[in-house]
């Protein structure tokens, strides 16, 4: 042993490691197919379904408007969603109530009376007309509905135009009685 170092063989000699060279392609490949997937995923939800998706919540809906209410001749709108062609129901016209004693009488006019009609009624939330918290609605055939017992000094009621294809006024005419 003359000055030369003598190194035993063995594993902590060896300064390289040599790996497999195909080792690292399929790791590299799950990923890659991976992130195709996810990409492909997220862009059919993009471009498929977020368009769509408020659409089946529209699809069945009908409108109807008051012809003229914002100026538009063809009673639209503007709004897509409304329906061409339907038939608008008018609102009623001239109600007026009065006080007799403590009966109350209504009487209003249709503006386009057709065979069939009817007319739902309903005291206005807060007089005497209300009973408890829910208001019903009443379907009379008469342009004329009675209130008795009535013993405050205002009631009101609103009223629709009901069509014998069910369809109804938009929007109720309203009328308050005054006691003298």
């Amino acid at each position: 042993m003359t000055g030369k170092r003598r190194v035993a063989p063995g594993p902590a000699n060896v300064t390289r490691m040599d790996a497999p060279t195909g080792a690292w392609k399929k790791p590299l490949s799950i990923t890659a197919v991976v992130v195709a997937a996810l990409t492909a995923v997220v862009l059919t939800f993009v471009f498929v379904v977020m368009p769509h998706m408020d659409d089946t919540a529209t699809r069945n809906r009908t409108s109807v408007s008051t012809p003229g209410a914002t100026g538009d001749s063809n009673g639209t709108d503007g709004n897509p969603d409304d329906i061409t062609g339907a038939e608008v129901v008018p609102t009623p016209e001239n109600l007026n109530g009065t006080y007799d004693g403590t009966t109350v009488t209504f009487t209003w006019t249709n503006p386009q009376p057709k065979d069939g009609d009817m007319y739902a009624w309903s005291p206005v939330q807060g007089n005497s007309a209300t009973s408890g918290p829910s208001t019903s609605t009443n379907i009379v055939a008469d342009r004329k509905v009675e209130l008795h017992d009535v013993t405050d000094k205002q009631t009101c009621i609103e009223v629709k135009i009901v069509r014998s294809d069910k369809q109804m006024s938009q929007d109720p005419a309203i009328a308050c009685a005054v006691r003298q």
